[in-house]
């Protein structure tokens, strides 16, 4: 009769920490769940322009605590055509900058801005 008993209080404890672990693993599950939500590797904005996207736009940080006056930034993205149809960037222009210059790779504009001695 006492080992019937130690058996059920046993069996009785196992089955209350079975259903506590079991309650505290499907916590925050599903499709609200903050481990849900995507986010991108790399610290960057994209953007969508027609069938044209531009993924990973950043600009170079600084060497220091800020660009000077008039100084260059490298500004880095990828441009993806989903469209049907080929094209080709030609050229870039902007207001903020006296010049740009476009590579077709992070090591060509690397070769540019950096030479070898």
């Amino acid at each position: 009769m006492r080992a019937l008993r130690g058996t059920r209080r046993r069996f009785a404890i196992g089955l209350v920490a079975l259903c506590a672990a079991l309650g505290t693993t499907s916590c925050a599950a599903g499709q609200h769940a903050m481990t849900a939500n995507e986010s991108p590797a790399i610290d960057a904005v994209s953007a969508t322009v027609g069938t044209i996207d531009l993924r990973g736009i950043a600009i170079t940080p600084p060497s220091g605590p800020s660009y000077p006056q008039g100084g260059s930034a490298t500004l880095t993205l990828v441009i993806v055509n989903n469209g049907q149809q080929a094209d080709r960037l030609t050229n870039v222009t902007t207001p903020a900058a006296a010049s740009a210059a476009v590579y077709d790779s992070a090591s060509a504009a690397s070769a540019v801005l950096s030479p070898s001695s």
